[in-house]
């Protein structure tokens, strides 16, 4: 028993003393394939880092200081790999500590509706988790979708949890009503948008029973924003902006990598309300005398999200270790930002004391990577 114990606790001490031994044990797992004479076994070098399946599909091209991983570190490892040419994840994030690796995801959403992705599976939104598939409107720049004016395709979840584009009409033929309800509430757009109720169309945010035939402005006491752009060319932009129903200020917030997803904003009511819709003016709409039409200058919203639960209880739409989506208590939509005007959106009735908004996705400006919203304004039932 002593003999067995002895070779077990000094047998890896011994056994990685070569080159071959690297080669034969931990190079094609973990690509440490040089053995490295006095720094304790084996390393990776930058031809194998090169040659790996993490260079070829994630841009991690680059040897660590310590020799021990492959590393993104800059734009031309994202631009290398595979996933670039895929699905147009060619940006390059630096880490937040040095000497670790940083990450690849795609530029904006132009990129991703020329993606194959996009085509084939509807991953053509511009999102924190990179080129993702957020609503039906995905699905309609499908290849199966792709040019027809009343494409109905419907997102929901495959046997995989992965979510899939489908065609509604086909999926209503063959199931009554009551099975369609059902479909809607194990959906995607259920789980992360909070469509869950079958309209007779699709899915939607709003029960039958749920309707308000005139509306009234709902009073905000005050304003707050997870950052603020510092003031530049004449103009300000603080969150107070957005409730001042005037389209020649805006908020913007502090200029991020992203553009604005993730920033948040939070509005205080006077008490506890029951908000029904929201007026956007989305985008900087304004006219400047130097710059232009500021509307497609700057970043504008694509995916906003609304928090349905009690503020002190507040998490972000989306963890930033995992990545992954925080589904409950969300509502999350696609907002419009082809044109500089007003739209409103209709919410799931939702009584609330604090309305927290969170930026899911946006569209890029062709001269700045800012974010502009003019106006946001909410609005209860009257009657």
């Amino acid at each position: 028993m002593y003999t067995l114990i002895f070779v077990t606790l000094f047998s890896t001490e011994f056994y990685i003393n070569s080159q071959d031994d690297c080669l034969d044990t931990l190079c094609s797992e973990s690509r440490q394939c040089l053995f490295v004479k006095g720094a304790g076994g084996c390393r990776v070098d930058a031809p194998t880092c090169h040659k790996s399946l993490a260079c070829k599909y994630f841009g991690h091209c680059t040897t660590s200081a310590d020799g021990e991983v492959c590393l993104a570190t800059t734009a031309k490892d994202c631009a290398a790999s595979k996933r670039c040419k895929s699905e147009g994840i060619c940006a390059f994030v630096p880490p937040e500590t040095p000497g670790e690796s940083g990450e690849c995801i795609p530029k904006d959403n132009r990129v991703c509706r020329k993606s194959p992705t996009c085509k084939k599976y509807g991953r053509c939104t511009h999102t924190f988790l990179g080129c993702s598939l957020t609503s039906s409107a995905d699905c309609r720049h499908t290849s199966g979708c792709s040019g027809k004016k009343d494409c109905d395709y419907f997102v929901r979840r495959g046997f995989t949890g992965v979510p899939k584009c489908e065609n509604f009409k086909k999926i209503k033929k063959s199931m009554d009503e009551e099975e369609l309800k059902d479909i809607c509430q194990e959906s995607h757009v259920c789980d992360d948008f909070g469509q869950c109720h079958f309209d007779g169309k699709g899915c939607g945010s709003k029960r039958p029973e749920q309707t308000c035939k005139t509306f009234a402005p709902v009073v905000v006491k005050a304003v707050t924003a997870s950052s603020t752009h510092k003031p530049g060319a004449g103009y300000t932009f603080e969150a107070g902006a957005l409730t001042d129903n005037d389209p020649k200020t805006s908020w913007q917030p502090h200029p991020e990598f992203d553009g604005g997803v993730g920033e948040w904003l939070r509005f205080e009511l006077e008490g506890p309300t029951e908000i029904v819709r929201v007026h956007i003016r989305n985008g900087f709409q304004h006219k400047d005398a130097k710059f232009g039409d500021l509307f497609k200058a700057n970043n504008r919203i694509e995916l906003l999200a609304l928090w349905r639960g009690k503020a002190d209880e507040f998490s972000r739409w989306y963890d930033e270790d995992t990545r992954e989506t925080v589904t409950p208590n969300w509502f999350a939509t696609n907002i419009d930002y082809s044109k500089a005007k007003e739209q409103v959106i209709d919410l799931p009735y939702t009584t609330l004391s604090t309305i927290i908004l969170q930026i899911g996705a946006v569209e890029h400006g062709r001269l700045w990577n800012d974010l502009a919203i003019s106006d946001i304004r909410f609005e209860r039932c009257a009657d």
